[in-house]
């Protein structure tokens, strides 16, 4: 099996690549043709300072990460329609269902597995979501 690790986003569309090896850990794993897709948040960081896309709206947070994950999944090597699985991490499943159709358009016809987790708390007090994701990688 081979494996490797990518940080596919840049700075100006997330967070400091660094900070993924700065905590032991990668944005993206690739084993064989399965790409294995860190939590997505709607954090973004500048200068060190980090501020929330779409604050006190999970629908908002929802379009952010989905545009992340499309991003990183093309720069990954693969698409939306080679989208395996989701697993959702949100902190108010009411305002969550209510995005659903935010999730339904993005994905289309082509619908992955999804797993949606309640949690008390995110990474930044002001987060409401975060998406991990597996996919196929086809380039």
């Amino acid at each position: 099996m081979r494996i490797s690790r990518i940080n596919p986003l840049s700075s100006e569309e997330y967070i400091d690549p660094d900070f993924f090896v700065r905590s032991g850990v990668s944005s993206v794993v690739v084993a064989d043709n399965t790409l294995h897709i860190s939590g997505l948040t709607p954090i973004r960081e500048r200068n060190g300072q980090r501020s929330i896309v779409g604050e006190n709206s999970t629908e908002k947070q929802l379009q952010h990460i989905l545009e992340l994950l499309e991003t990183t999944l093309i720069e990954a090597g693969s698409d939306k329609a080679n989208l395996l699985s989701l697993t959702v991490y949100s902190k108010d499943h009411n305002q969550f269902a209510e995005s659903l159709p935010i999730l339904a358009e993005w994905t289309g016809a082509d619908r992955p597995a999804c797993t949606a987790v309640g949690v008390a708390e995110l990474a930044h007090p002001e987060q409401l979501l975060e998406i991990s994701a597996i996919a196929r990688k086809v380039v």
